[in-house]
């Protein structure tokens, strides 16, 4: 199937955004698996804060690159209504989310970053595409298997986990980015996850 070329534009964009968002996700995940507390009380003087400050460029980077492609979707691409809705929905979440990451506790960056790591799902479903789209047999392949492992892996039950910790740590979360923030982590991983399910349900076909 012969891919638009605005949308394989889309995909190229996206290839480098999730390559950049996965590392500093996991950098934030691994750094601080076990500090919470740490974490918490952190200030500017702690020799790790170097991850946190990393964390945050990478979500102004990010929240730039949801402004950029959200209209671009909505009105750029030929796509059905469904597409653009759930798009348009995602990317909403997505800056309100990185933009708590960036503005409150670095606490809360790591539990926006919980929430992320299913970005790195995102670089194998676009080496599909671009498999897809050069007739790539080999890239095809590799993004193919990649993403039927990677895609339920992060965004299913990657998700799944990620609700667990962030309800966990609810009463932390609503002191620093307050209930609606808390709700919006909530409800924003719950829908990416739902959404996810589907997609998946769709490559299994």
């Amino acid at each position: 199937k012969k891919i638009p070329p605005q949308l394989f534009g889309t995909y190229f964009q996206s290839f480098f955004h999730v390559i950049l968002v996965s590392i500093a996700s996991y950098l934030m995940l691994f750094k601080f698996t076990s500090k919470v507390d740490e974490l918490e009380n952190m200030d500017e003087s702690h020799p790790d804060f170097y991850y946190v400050h990393l964390y945050r460029i990478t979500t102004v980077i990010s929240i730039s690159y949801f402004i950029m492609i959200t209209p671009y979707e909505i009105f750029g691409i030929e796509q059905s209504v469904f597409f653009r809705i759930v798009m348009s929905i995602h990317h909403i979440i997505a800056i309100m989310a990185q933009s708590c990451g960036y503005l409150t506790n670095p606490l809360i960056a790591r539990v926006v970053a919980f929430g992320f790591q299913c970005e790195f799902s995102t670089i194998f479903l676009n080496l599909r595409t671009f498999g897809l789209a050069t007739d790539n047999k080999w890239m095809y392949f590799i993004g193919g298997v990649g993403t039927l492992i990677f895609y339920p892996l992060t965004r299913i039950m990657g998700l799944m986990y990620t609700i667990t910790r962030t309800y966990e740590l609810r009463d932390r979360v609503i002191i620093h980015a307050g209930y609606n923030g808390y709700l919006l982590a909530m409800l924003g991983q719950i829908f990416v996850m739902c959404m996810s399910t589907g997609y998946t349900c769709l490559l299994l076909k």
